[in-house]
């Protein structure tokens, strides 16, 4: 049990390295068909020191669960030394709130901001978040 969780933990660190490189390297993100997709950022904040990547899937059940997720990262913000992006897709039906948008964002997250469409910085539309080339791509453009 033990060797298969210290396996799993490898492939998904050496998965996670191997898309960090392809990343640095100026490889292009993809959607899910392939095609080479643009992935802006709106901030200049290359010299900060931390970047801290959130992706909450909440396109479920979960997304009450993901709102308060959203807030608990809001309550400290982003800073000088410290970029916080979120890239959060709801979906209808769990929790209203916060103007109850169902598509994918991507946001910048700045002390006491809610998730709502005015704050985002990208709107993706809707996206699977299941999938790889999703996720590779949150991780392109937060780099």
């Amino acid at each position: 049990m033990i060797i298969r969780r210290l396996l799993a933990a490898c492939l998904l660190f050496g998965t996670l390295m191997l898309v960090l490189s392809f990343a640095s390297g100026g490889a292009l993100a993809t959607d899910e068909t392939g095609d080479s997709i643009d992935v802006p950022y709106a901030m200049d904040k290359a010299n900060d020191k931390w970047t801290v990547l959130v992706y909450i899937g909440a396109d479920n059940n979960l997304e009450p669960y993901g709102i308060l997720d959203f807030y608990e990262l809001a309550s400290v913000g982003s800073s000088s030394d410290v970029n916080l992006l979120v890239q959060f897709d709801r979906t209808s039906g769990y929790d209203s709130t916060n103007g109850d948008w169902t598509d994918c964002l991507r946001f910048y997250v700045d002390s006491g901001e809610a998730p709502t469409q005015a704050n985002a910085v990208v709107d993706l539309g809707e996206v699977n978040m299941g999938s790889a080339s999703t996720l590779s791509n949150f991780i392109i453009w937060g780099m």
